[in-house]
């Protein structure tokens, strides 16, 4: 399976429910009108003209001296920590949430985004405890309980997710709702309902990207390529700079032997990827496939500059240069994957194999009976000592099987 990608990308982002945003003069939550608007909607022009500072001084000078109802101080106190959360100034943001929640306890739009903010602050334990109050002070609020399922899958308290996607479903079934329900069910390996949350999801939503990158991955793994390929390739006509999508393509046509459009989409990636260890080391392992080892080696090598300590790459790439019958750089590359995992027993057989194809076989027979050491049954290394032993008794050469 491909690469499961999260329902948004970051976590302070993850848990900000759609809908929630700046919003001015009681237009927000359906809070109502409130009083001295022309102050309001002065703050909000500056705002959107880039005056933080202005748009800041506004609203707490209406706080400060207009006498304002409980009601539209919460809305005021909650576009301030809006504003100032622009700023990246979180601690006076979580201030105004926090008297926001005191002055309206039942409005649940402040909760959100100040467990949002603690969370992002690397308060975790605070921002569960803001989204469970949210929901006692709105139990019918759907956005509470969509914001404290997504809380829960990004933290992989995976049952607790689902049971929250269940109430934010029965309460409103938004296309997030069974997106984020969808995912879950992926990441348990639930594909066939995964397939069916998140093709509710798209029903409602047709341009919903993250439900079609992730239905593809539950396609992928029911072993349906091909329906797989058909989400990603919609996924990409409708961000063709995605990465995900364009990654996890790469992925399935991999799975599907389709190795040239593989690599493709490999390279695209690779190009737009700061850190691409894993995409080389993808590409690599189908250029290994098709038989192009130069190529494979080359990926190897770019990816063993930033992963120094693989030893999958190690391996690999010491394959590749046994399948170009260079065995003193396989059997280096076989040596330092061993030194970052003693105890493979494939990995000792590969060795002698490589020792055995060089000549060496006294290395070869000891690289085969620690392989039985660590693995007595393993019969490859049985009969590879075996035909080693013979090698050496009888003077023949042991035959290797490459190109």
């Amino acid at each position: 399976m491909g690469k499961l990608i999260t329902i948004l990308s970051a976590l302070a982002a993850f848990i900000a429910t759609p809908g929630i945003a700046i919003a001015f003069s009681g237009t927000m939550g359906g809070a109502g009108a409130i009083e001295n608007v022309r102050e309001v909607k002065d703050a909000l022009d500056k705002y959107n003209h880039g005056d933080f500072d202005g748009a800041l001084a506004l609203l707490t000078e209406v706080l400060n001296t207009k006498g304002l109802s409980n009601e539209s101080s919460a809305i005021v106190h909650y576009d301030r920590g809006k504003i100032y959360l622009a700023k990246a100034d979180k601690a006076n943001a979580i201030d105004d949430f926090q008297a926001a929640i005191q002055k309206r306890p039942r409005y649940p739009a402040p909760y959100l985004v100040l467990a949002e903010t603690l969370f992002a602050t690397g308060h975790a334990d605070e921002g569960f405890a803001t989204l469970n109050a949210a929901i006692a002070a709105a139990p019918e609020s759907a956005d509470a309980h969509l914001s404290l399922a997504h809380a829960y899958y990004y933290f992989r308290h995976d049952d607790q997710a689902l049971a929250e996607y269940d109430e934010a479903i029965r309460l409103d079934g938004s296309a997030f709702a069974y997106e984020g329900r969808g995912t879950v069910y992926l990441r348990k390996g639930n594909a066939d309902k995964a397939v069916a949350d998140l093709s509710a999801a798209i029903d409602m939503k047709p341009t919903y990207l993250d439900a079609y990158i992730n239905r593809a991955m539950a396609y992928d793994l029911l072993g349906d390529g091909k329906r797989a390929i058909s989400d990603l390739d919609t996924a990409l006509k409708m961000a063709p700079n995605d990465l995900d999508a364009r990654i996890d393509r790469a992925n399935v046509y991999a799975d599907l032997g389709e190795r040239d459009l593989a690599i493709a989409d490999y390279t695209v990636a690779i190009k737009a990827s700061f850190h691409n260890a894993p995409l080389l080391h993808a590409r690599g392992d189908v250029y290994l496939a098709q038989g192009d080892y130069a190529k494979a080696i080359a990926d190897y090598g770019a990816a063993l500059l930033q992963t120094p300590n693989d030893p999958v790459l190690h391996l690999n790439r010491g394959a590749a240069f046994y399948k170009l019958h260079d065995y003193d750089r396989a059997i280096a590359d076989y040596s330092a994957a061993l030194k970052l995992t003693p105890k493979d027993a494939r990995l000792y057989d590969d060795l002698g194999g490589a020792y055995g194809a060089e000549g060496k076989l006294d290395a070869a027979i000891a690289a085969y009976d620690e392989a039985l050491r660590l693995e007595p049954s393993y019969d490859t290394a049985h009969r590879d000592r075996e035909g080693a032993l013979k090698a050496k008794m009888t003077g023949e050469k042991i035959v290797v099987d490459n190109p």
